[in-house]
This record gives C-alpha cells, sequence and structure tokens, in this order.
C-alpha cells in the first residue's frame, strides 16, 4: 500500500468508520485494490461476506501505523472501510438478483439518512456487517481506552456533518465529521452501535487490555496478491 507513517500509541484518539467514495465496492478485495491503485490505504476492511454472523475483517496494518483513510486525522487513529455499494440514490438495481449472484453478496436494504444536511436513499450495510463493526469498535475502544462515542450536537442527536474541530473529539467519527464533501458512513444505526458497544464495555472483565494484546482478538486474515 502506500507510504506507513508510525505515531505512538499514546496519541491514539479515534476510529473512524466510513465506506470510501473513492473505492466503494461490491468486495473488499476489489476496495483493497482500488485503494492501493488510488495510493490510499486502511487499517481494517470489512468484507461483504457471512460468516456465523459476521462479516470478515481484514487487517492491513498494525494499528500504530497511519493509513491515508481520513486526511486530517490519519495520526489520530484506525480507520475501517465497510465494503459494498451504498448509492441506492444513483441506482436502486445495484443488489438486483443478478448482481448478487454475479458478485456473490447478499441482499442489502435501502434506507433513507440525513448527512450534511440532505437525505439521501443508500443501501445500508448488512447485520452480519454491523454486527464486525460492533466487534471491531468494543475490541478498539477497550484496547485504547478510547470512549464508545459519536459526537453529538446539544440536543443530544449524533452530528452527521462537519465538526469544528474533529481532532479534538476522542472516541468515535464517521468520515462526515471529517469534510463536508463526504456522506459515509450512511445508512449505519450509529445510535444502536453505540448503545451496543457501551453495554459489552460494561460487562468486559478487563478493563485495561494491553496493547499487545490486540493482535490476538481478531485472527489476521489477508487479501494480499
Amino acid at each position: 500500500m502506500s507510504e506507513v507513517r508510525l505515531f505512538r500509541p499514546r496519541n491514539l484518539t479515534t476510529l473512524v468508520v466510513s465506506y470510501s467514495d473513492h473505492s466503494v465496492t461490491y468486495t473488499a478485495k476489489t476496495c483493497y485494490d482500488v485503494l492501493v491503485n488510488r495510493g490510499l490505504s486502511c487499517t481494517f476492511l470489512i468484507d461483504d461476506d457471512n460468516k456465523d454472523g459476521y462479516a470478515t475483517l481484514y487487517q492491513t496494518l498494525d494499528v500504530k501505523e497511519a493509513a491515508w483513510s481520513h486526511g486530517p486525522l490519519n495520526s489520530s487513529g484506525a480507520g475501517v472501510e465497510i465494503c459494498y455499494m451504498p448509492q441506492a440514490w444513483e441506482n436502486v438495481n445495484l443488489y438486483s438478483e443478478a448482481n448478487r449472484k454475479k458478485y456473490n453478496v447478499p441482499e442489502h436494504q435501502i434506507v433513507n439518512d440525513t448527512i450534511q444536511n440532505r437525505t439521501l436513499k443508500v443501501f445500508a450495510p448488512t447485520q452480519a456487517q454491523i454486527n464486525t463493526v460492533e466487534a471491531l469498535v468494543y475490541t478498539i475502544c477497550l484496547a485504547l481506552n478510547l470512549p464508545a462515542a459519536f459526537p453529538r450536537d446539544v440536543h443530544g442527536n449524533i452530528v452527521k456533518g462537519v465538526l469544528p474541530a474533529p481532532k479534538s473529539h476522542r472516541g468515535l467519527l464517521g468520515h462526515f465529521n471529517i469534510s463536508v464533501q463526504k456522506i459515509d458512513p450512511a445508512g449505519l444505526d450509529l445510535d444502536s452501535i453505540e448503545d451496543n458497544v457501551k453495554a459489552k464495555l460494561t460487562n468486559a472483565t478487563d478493563k485495561n487490555p494491553i496493547l499487545s494484546e490486540f493482535d490476538s482478538v481478531f485472527i489476521k486474515k489477508t487479501i494480499l496478491p
């Protein structure tokens, strides 16, 4: 992938959840190839499959290595790409029976989501992908002692637009919190993810795992050539 830049574990303050508009594809393998061709990268990729209720998670870099995935916050923490085609606003037939068979992917439901003050019709991630997002968010928050919290406005609603100072937020971010040009992860129920992860963290037996244990939590799989 592109050049690796190292940063100290103490500087890990965020996890950015996204699907890059540079790499929206049906599968993690194609997403990875597009990222490489564009000189981009991402720490985690979530495929569009289902293995016992979870989508496959690929780790392409160590969490202490900065990927080229979320601009000014690259050195603030890891990013995760949910690999699928969200753009129902352009084509509602992206997950037709023919396309599902062609690309060997499951069905995706169409939902409405308001991002950057625009209401969009989008394909939502599958439940298997959501389950993997929650497992990853839980693990990152537990291992790095990060708050399982997306930014919220004065009314308590999750902010689905650019933050005045995204670097000052410690916890979870969407790509849309960093740039007005981004809409991801539109279609993902962030309130539900936050609630479920907080509940798991409350019941966690090890409140302070050491960072070196992180790689043992998930079996690393590779999609490299």
